[in-house]
């Protein structure tokens, strides 16, 4: 048995993960407050899954970072990101939305942070959902457009889930 399996099926102090992306996975240890996507932090990236029956999903990150950064953490004390590091600094989910109103939305939540950490402040690539096809046209077609792209074919889905993985193994995530 993994440490995982021991701690929920026989401490029962968690419960079961499988399944998970991420089953070691903690809000104390993994999340912070108040952080401040400032430009020269590093670069920004989005993801977005399209909800179709569910909520979508857009994500902001920020990495990987080129320098320490102290922030505030969930449980009240100071703790430093380390260089080399992605944060998630804002999450967006939206149920029976279009992905038109969608767009409308991220493009208000980025002009925010243009007019607040000046118009250096951009996305440097969008990855949405590949099955997502209109949407991604509805979101190229936008004013102003909403670019999206996806670089990886379905074979690469468990490497890149891997690295994603170890990111926080790491606690680079």
């Amino acid at each position: 048995n993994s440490p995982q399996v021991w701690v929920a099926q026989l401490e029962c102090r968690r419960p079961m993960a499988d399944g998970l992306y991420l089953p070691t996975w903690s809000r104390e240890r993994y999340t912070i407050k108040n952080y401040e996507p400032r430009p020269e932090y590093g670069y920004i990236w989005q993801g977005c899954d399209w909800g179709g029956s569910e909520a979508s999903f857009v994500t902001w990150v920020q990495g990987p970072l080129h320098q320490p950064i102290q922030v505030d953490n969930n449980i009240g004390t100071k703790t430093v990101i380390p260089q080399g590091s992605y944060v998630v600094f804002k999450e967006l989910s939206e149920a029976a939305m279009g992905a038109t109103r969608l767009a409308d939305k991220v493009v208000r939540q980025e002009i925010q942070y243009k007019n607040r950490f000046t118009n250096s402040w951009r996305v440097k690539a969008r990855f949405a959902d590949k099955a997502g096809r209109q949407q991604r046209e509805d979101w190229r077609e936008h004013n102003p457009p909403l670019r999206t792209m996806w670089y990886l074919s379905g074979s690469y889905f468990d490497p890149t889930v891997e690295c994603l993985q170890a990111l926080v193994a790491d606690s680079l995530l």
